[in-house]
């Protein structure tokens, strides 16, 4: 310490008697007969190096720490948050102690359990390690105590090993690392409750590492789940283009018949994960309290589940096929495979109107009308029944798009669907598209999605256009033709004009376009090419 007078005194110790000490500058002898020490400075350290002699640092040594302090601590073993399960049930005796069936602990699935140092500071070369192992009862059941540790050495002994590594002089001291494993899954092969202690005797101190109260889980058994069902509890549904479809708010009975296994000697608070996402329904993630007939004993079998209202919540969604089901699996040290419940044909669609006077994005039929030019048109009634409605020559809407693409909907859920293989030839597609300004519009562009300009010179898809009360018939924007000015005159006139590009397409209306009177025009699409399916048409002027 700085400013500090240090004195020695033979024959009373400290004080100012007649005693005598020799200063050393590391090995040249500075002076032999002084009886005060005055150390100045910030950085001084001292070390006792035998019974009569100390050994003084200017600037202070550093050693390493010692165990299990400081920069010297030792990890704890890697552990989950875990029930543990009644051991009292036949043919598992693992112990708990004093532990209530079915509460918190700490638990590893892991046998071998390894408490590794950093170099850490040892006095001397007389210093020792010692490890125990303890049961749930608090009892010893193995011991291993290392000889003076000298230099690199492994003990073992009782499922226990312990290695010094890295041993080296460090100062006037000594360094290393201790390393101890305990192999737990010897103790018993069906695990339990264990605390373990160990001790680095380092001179005349102890210090010490404990971890107490860790759950041995070897995970003998794993669970089993078996009868995955889900059927329809109450259905919300919607239509498009004549099919029935599962809307936001339909709800589901999801059953699990059988669970067996499902808490081994620990388990996780929620043990089961039901991933519904396929239905649009949010995943349940389960535990006891959802269970029937479950008890936390280790060996518990037989226990069921019942949802009878799992329900769609998802917006803007939708599956079309014939393999949508769910997926269950239960969750331990590592998960358990999918189990999943029969795959079924279904039809859902969440998504809400999308199209508006300008825009239509084929998700919804809210401008849709039946076929015809002349503006009196009913509005599209989606609940039809496409065979027998529409002259049976309507395109569909569906997943977002408008195609011919048509199928045996009967055998898909909702219950209730038609059959539609006997669809043949063009289909036609009809729509309003309104200026809510009612301005004087000469012109238009009309910008597409999923076919493109060339698909309309070579007619893969057929576009008229009709503006009631202006047009004599519809126009037509399809072909190799464009609009001719001095020719046009409104009845089956070619309207696009050579500003068109790939997803842009230009049409002119000429003195004939839409007025205050006259603000809307039928748009009519006709493709016989099921591989095109339009996803958008948007107009702006």
């Amino acid at each position: 310490m700085p400013g500090m007078i240090y004195e020695y005194d033979s024959i009373g110790g400290s004080g100012t008697g007649g005693g005598a000490i020799s200063v050393f500058d590391e090995q040249v002898l500075l002076e032999s007969n002084t009886k005060q020490l005055k150390f100045v400075g910030a950085d001084v350290s001292a070390s006792k190096t035998n019974t009569n002699e100390v050994t003084v640092y200017i600037p202070s040594a550093s050693f390493s720490p010692f165990y299990n302090t400081g920069a010297g601590s030792v990890p704890d073993i890697s552990t989950q948050n875990r029930h543990v399960a009644n051991p009292t049930a036949e043919g598992n005796p693992y112990k708990i102690g004093d532990w209530s069936a079915g509460t918190l602990h700490a638990c590893t699935n892991s046998g071998t359990w390894n408490f590794n140092s950093p170099v850490v500071s040892f006095e001397d070369e007389t210093t020792t390690v010692e490890a125990f192992v303890y049961d749930a009862d608090g009892v010893e059941i193995a011991t291993l105590l290392t000889p003076a540790i000298t230099g690199n050495t492994v003990e073992t002994g009782n499922n226990i090993r312990i290695e010094i590594s890295n041993f080296a002089p460090e100062n006037s001291k000594f360094m290393g690392r201790i390393r101890v494993r305990f192999t737990t899954s010897a103790y018993d092969t069906d695990g339990g409750r264990y605390s373990i202690r160990i001790v680095h005797h380092n001179s005349a101190i102890d210090y010490i590492k404990v971890q107490s109260n860790v759950f041995y889980d070897p995970n003998p058994i794993n669970p089993d789940i078996t009868g995955i069902t889900i059927q329809e509890s109450i259905g919300v549904f919607k239509y498009l283009s004549g099919l029935k479809y599962y809307d936001e708010g339909s709800t589901f009975q999801v059953d699990i018949l059988d669970i067996d296994n499902i808490n081994n000697s620990s388990y996780p608070t929620n043990f089961i994960f039901n991933d519904l996402s396929e239905y649009g329904i949010p995943d349940q993630n389960l535990g006891s309290s959802d269970l029937t007939n479950w008890n936390y004993q280790f060996d518990d079998i037989d226990d069921t589940y019942q949802d009878t209202s799992a329900t769609i919540t998802q917006d803007d969604y939708r599956f079309i096929g014939t393999d949508c089901n769910i997926a269950t699996h239960w969750i331990d040290w590592t998960n358990g495979s999918d189990v999943n419940s029969p795959n079924k044909a279904i039809l859902i669609d969440t998504w809400d109107v999308e199209s508006d006077e300008l825009s239509e994005y084929f998700i919804d039929e809210s401008f849709r009308r039946v076929a015809g030019y002349t503006g009196s048109e009913a509005s599209w009634d989606s609940t039809q029944d496409m065979t027998s409605y529409d002259d049976n020559s309507g395109l569909m809407v569906q997943d977002g798009r408008l195609q011919t693409m048509r199928t045996d909907w009967s055998s898909y859920e909702p219950t209730g669907n038609p059959n539609y293989t006997g669809f043949s030839g063009a289909g036609t597609y009809f729509r309003r598209f309104i200026d809510i300004s009612n301005l004087v519009r000469g012109n238009c562009s009309i910008a597409i999605q999923g076919f493109t300009l060339q698909n309309l010179i070579d007619e893969d898809v057929k576009m008229w256009i009709m503006i009631p009360g202006r047009f004599t018939s519809p126009c037509f924007v399809h072909g190799a033709a464009l609009y001719d000015f001095g020719t046009f005159n409104g009845d089956n006139d070619p309207i696009r004009t050579g500003a068109s590009t790939t997803n842009d397409i230009r049409v002119s209306f000429g003195t004939l376009g839409l007025d205050s009177t006259h603000n809307e025009f039928i748009m009519g699409i006709e493709i016989s090419d099921s591989t095109i399916r339009p996803e958008s048409i948007v107009v702006s002027w």
